[in-house]
């Protein structure tokens, strides 16, 4: 079941304290409300009751939905220091699942709001993640020839009225949306299947652009 507490938190503008909700565990079936709030961004964002400024408030998380088979644990600033800490988690709440219902499960490792964000959403979707990172990091590489000297901030997977794509987030100016070619990502999903299985490994992976980028380089690269 999920895990939340209350914390008194004082508005970093303002300084107005007000007790707020941390969410040590999500479980979906539980609270269906939580992977709302993921994915509209409130999850993990303190709003102030005073002068209503809004931020960031990410902390150390799990989320699991069973019906998705999705599995993400949520650690921001991870480093060594936190390694140890991070397989002791790791084991307790690999207890929430049989060894014999792990089958088809997901099960990832982000460090940020977004990314969890991502995560759920890809897996709505019905689509790989790894497959994905992989395609975005030729996005990013065809968007920025076209940019020039403007730098990107963030490139996240987004569905817009039903259409796969990416959002540009940009350092400076407007974001913009680049839609997926289905059948490019249809084709290097079956092309490098075997590949994605043996580069993901077992447990918590971390699936993101320096990921794809090793990937990438191990397999993609013109000779």
């Amino acid at each position: 079941m999920s895990k939340t507490r209350i914390e008194k938190l004082k508005c970093p503008k303002c300084g107005h304290e007000q007790k707020v909700t941390v969410w040590d565990s999500i479980e979906v079936a539980d609270s269906p409300e939580a992977k709302e709030k993921i994915i509209s961004g409130d999850l993990f964002l303190f709003t102030c009751e005073e002068c209503g400024n809004a931020t960031p408030m990410i902390h150390t998380s799990l989320y699991h939905d069973k019906e998705k088979k999705l599995l993400v644990y949520v650690i921001p600033d991870y480093d060594k220091e936190q390694q140890e800490k991070f397989k002791l988690l790791a084991k307790d709440m690999g207890d929430l699942i049989p060894e014999d219902k792990r089958d088809g499960y997901e099960e990832r490792m982000v460090f940020n709001a977004n990314s969890l964000k991502e995560k759920v959403l890809l897996r709505e979707a019905d689509l790989d993640d790894r497959v994905i990172e992989l395609m975005k990091l030729y996005y990013i590489a065809n968007a920025q020839q076209q940019l020039g000297d403007k730098e990107i901030g963030e490139v996240l997977f987004e569905s817009l009225g039903g259409v796969n794509g990416f959002v540009f987030l940009m350092k400076e100016g407007n974001p913009f949306f680049a839609e997926i070619d289905m059948e490019a990502y249809d084709t290097l999903r079956e092309d490098m299947k075997e590949n994605l299985d043996k580069e993901t490994g077992a447990g918590f992976a971390q699936i993101d652009w320096q990921w794809a980028q090793n990937v990438t380089e191990k397999y993609l690269s013109e000779d």
